[in-house]
């Protein structure tokens, strides 16, 4: 059974307590952690004041680590707001104190979020440079799930560059990691995506082979709504080729 997390009022008197007994380690930690209950409820005028809050607390003490990981979720409390450029800054803050420290996956983690920002901006260079970076870092940290999920976001970001070729490459270097790992969804998912790029540049026989290869994968998961999409992907591939009797099963 999850534990549940703390409400508002126990992260209340945390912060009560801590400052009851002058700890001003655990004061920046309750200010934290009360921006992260109020981001989740999507109030980010409230998240952003904690998170500044805190901020001053581990800046004062030189906690390089703490301080980095409160700029990471101010980052994400204003890119929630829309806030895009308030956000880079903020995950460069955090990027910059991971640094610090040689925190190799705490930098992976900055770098990605930054290829994010871009990447919703459709600043597709700026979005590629970050993600390498990322995926750099988070093998050399030995992360590899985390590798393989910025391996995709690297190929998201060639593909809006127009560069297919490198999208491919990307995908296939994530998938040699999902492969490795016996992750059949994420096989799949990547199989279809893949495909999807076939597809766009009329290569139709080849988007059949691996739309092929994602519902299997997919079936073999028992993963349903992942199989009907699949199913919906390679109807479309067969029809594209004429083959109607192909097609017709999976619509």
């Amino acid at each position: 059974m999850a534990e549940s997390k703390p409400s508002f009022e126990q992260l209340t008197e945390q912060l009560t307590q801590a400052q009851a007994a002058g700890d001003p380690w655990k004061q920046g930690i309750a200010l934290n952690n009360l921006g992260s209950y109020c981001k989740d409820q999507r109030d980010t005028p409230k998240a952003v004041e904690y998170f500044q809050k805190a901020l001053e607390f581990f800046t004062a003490l030189a906690d390089a680590e703490k301080k980095a990981t409160v700029f990471n979720n101010l980052g994400g409390a204003y890119l929630d707001a829309q806030q895009h450029q308030k956000a880079l800054e903020s995950f460069a803050m955090a990027l910059g104190n991971y640094g610090s420290i040689g925190q190799h996956f705490g930098q992976a983690m900055a770098l990605n979020n930054m290829g994010g920002v871009h990447f919703s901006l459709r600043r597709y260079e700026d979005a590629r440079k970050q993600f390498i970076l990322s995926a750099s870092f988070f093998r050399s940290g030995e992360s590899p799930t985390w590798e393989a999920q910025a391996l995709e976001n690297l190929a998201a970001a060639e593909a809006g560059l127009g560069n297919n070729r490198g999208a491919v490459e990307s995908y296939g270097r994530a998938l040699e990691i999902w492969q490795r790992q016996d992750q059949t969804d994420r096989q799949a998912l990547i199989f279809n995506r893949i495909g999807a790029i076939y597809a766009s540049i009329g290569e139709h026989k080849r988007t059949i082979e691996l739309h092929t290869r994602a519902l299997a994968l997919a079936q073999s998961s028992k993963n349903v709504p992942l199989a009907a999409a699949t199913r919906a992907s390679l109807g479309r591939a067969h029809f594209e080729c004429k083959q109607w009797d192909a097609a017709k099963p999976h619509f």
